[in-house]
């Protein structure tokens, strides 16, 4: 005598079950997975800063103790080889020879190298060349640290920028480079420069919708609030919105002044 033996299909209700079980997983999950990944973003960020504060500390060796200038007319070649003409002066070509050529996870990192990568791939060479020394991930504090200098080969002196090392009173709290972007370029673009509080008007409190430039083109990609900060002793940290509207971080002169709100004269 065969026996049969009675498939037992899911009810409703199991399935429901079911269903529920798995949207509460992922509801758990799922906020680890995006935490886990912005950590690690954090991560290569604070990494790619120190690597960079380390290539930047060694250029005053080659300079008799001057620090890169964050514009000057000088020679600089791109990754080829060629000579940059005009594209030179700003600071991310002069300062990639004492990166060893890895530009990749230093001066671009995250969303910044991929940009990067696409440039490369898509882009005749000096155009790359020149959007290349427009979006490192982070923006050098120019105007304070390094200066500029005009089409005269004058330094501009109103912001009364450290150029020499030993002109530092307080290295562990100069700010030198922070993440930087400027989302009018390219959603991923980042921006090498960085304008102080009161030199970029800052509004008092941070907003994300708010135009990178409204914040001297920092940008707080981190926490929600936070932004990656390597200081002229070469340290890395992250620093929030707030603690960055201190113009004692940016600039010597408010230091001396005890002036968190310090403007050029």
């Amino acid at each position: 005598m065969i026996t049969r033996r009675r498939l037992r299909a899911f009810t409703l209700i199991e399935l429901l079950t079911v269903v529920a079980i798995l949207g509460l997983l992922a509801a758990l999950v799922v906020p680890t997975l995006r935490h886990a990944r912005s950590a690690a973003h954090t991560a290569r960020e604070v990494a790619a800063a120190r690597f960079l504060m380390q290539a930047y500390l060694l250029v005053p060796e080659d300079r008799r103790g001057e620090l890169l200038p964050g514009s000057k007319n000088e020679p600089a070649y791109d990754e080829e080889g060629r000579s940059l003409g005009y594209f030179s002066a700003r600071w991310p070509h002069r300062l990639a020879p004492y990166l060893g050529g890895r530009l990749r996870d230093t001066l671009f990192v995250n969303a910044q190298a991929s940009y990067h990568d696409h440039l490369r791939a898509t882009r005749p060479g000096d155009e790359a060349s020149y959007t290349f020394s427009l979006t490192p991930s982070f923006g050098l504090n120019l105007y304070h640290v390094g200066g500029l200098y005009l089409g005269s080969g004058q330094l501009d002196r109103r912001y009364a920028p450290i150029t020499r090392l030993d002109q530092a009173d307080a290295p562990s709290r100069q700010l030198v480079f922070v993440s930087a972007a400027n989302r009018a370029i390219h959603p991923d673009a980042g921006y090498f420069e960085a304008r102080p509080p009161t030199q970029a008007g800052w509004p008092a409190a941070y907003h994300p919708a708010r135009a990178d430039s409204a914040q001297g083109w920092v940008s707080f990609r981190h926490s929600g609030d936070t932004a990656v900060t390597a200081w002229l002793d070469g340290h890395v940290s992250k620093e929030n919105y707030a603690a960055l509207r201190d113009m004692r971080l940016w600039s010597q002169a408010a230091r001396r002044a005890d002036d968190p709100a310090w403007r050029r004269p």
